[in-house]
């Protein structure tokens, strides 16, 4: 299979490893299957699996999560489900042993981590939060975009500034 460089290693990319699973007789009467697991305002988690129809019986082969953030910007502003399919069906693919010689991961997700490391967010303090909550709904979005909090701080905030 065809292999791209990320990080100095070769990868092979989603697409490559879907040829090969819909070239190989092996596979013939296999199906993919996606599922939308989670879905809300901040992210998207799908299922992909992958099956087989064997005396008509239906027997999964391989399963695989994805999980995107959607974003204001970038690729995960419009196309946050397609990356996450994506993302899945990579793994799942990567689990029959397809296109695993050096990572399961999907490339948008090896570049996704990478960028994700010089955006960790800042973890919101007690008095950040507190701050937050007497402050305007402005804030209360920016906080919510910029920083890391947990889901009650998120739902008090939501809830009191009806975001």
């Amino acid at each position: 299979m065809k292999t791209t460089k990320i990080r100095g290693n070769d990868y092979v990319t989603v697409n490559e490893r879907v040829k090969y699973f819909r070239s190989i007789e092996r596979y013939d009467n296999c199906a993919v299957n996606e599922e939308i697991v989670k879905f809300d305002e901040n992210q998207i988690i799908v299922l992909v699996t992958i099956t087989e129809v064997v005396d008509g019986q239906v027997h999964v082969l391989s399963q695989a999560h994805a999980q995107e953030f959607i974003t204001q910007t970038g690729v995960n502003k419009t196309s946050f489900l397609e990356n996450a399919m994506t993302s899945a069906l990579g793994r799942a693919l990567g689990y029959l042993g397809i296109g695993i010689d050096a990572a399961i991961a999907s490339k948008d997700e090896v570049e996704n981590a990478k960028a994700m490391d010089s955006k960790i967010l800042p973890k919101l303090t007690k008095q950040q939060f507190n701050s937050t909550l007497s402050g305007s709904k402005q804030q209360a979005v920016n906080v919510l975009k910029n920083f890391r909090a947990t889901e009650e701080q998120k739902n008090q905030i939501k809830t009191k500034f009806k975001l």
